[in-house]
């Protein structure tokens, strides 16, 4: 994959939301990258959620370290969102939100995206 979406999570800005623009048929990563926001510790589970199935399907969710990872299907224009959710070795839960836009294309992918809306990785 040429290309991916991060969002480098913050410890103190929770509410910032990261931009993901592209087109029907493209693949990409999006990465939430807590390295700063969980100081020493670790991620034991992320659940990626798209909240329309409209847009794009989710695939091949990942955990390295302290960032986590899924590759996003875009099949048809529109905006969605996806939301990563972790569960951190402490207990904790955060969040890191990415906002999904389609652009409008002469060229669509698959009628029905091959993917996911909502997966689960464990550590």
């Amino acid at each position: 994959m040429s290309r991916a979406s991060k969002a480098y999570v913050s410890a103190y800005s929770r509410t910032r939301a990261s931009a993901v623009n592209l087109y029907p048929t493209e693949k990409r990563s999006l990465v939430a990258a807590f390295n700063s926001a969980i100081g020493s510790a670790t991620i034991v589970s992320a659940r990626w959620q798209l909240a329309y199935s409209g847009v794009a399907t989710l695939s091949d969710a990942l955990i390295t370290g302290k960032t986590t990872s899924v590759t996003l299907d875009a099949y048809r224009w529109g905006c969605t969102s996806c939301r990563c959710t972790v569960t951190l070795s402490t207990g904790e839960v955060l969040n890191q939100m990415f906002i999904i836009e389609v652009g409008e294309s002469d060229f669509t992918g698959d009628a029905i995206g091959s993917g996911s809306l909502d997966l689960t990785v464990t550590a």
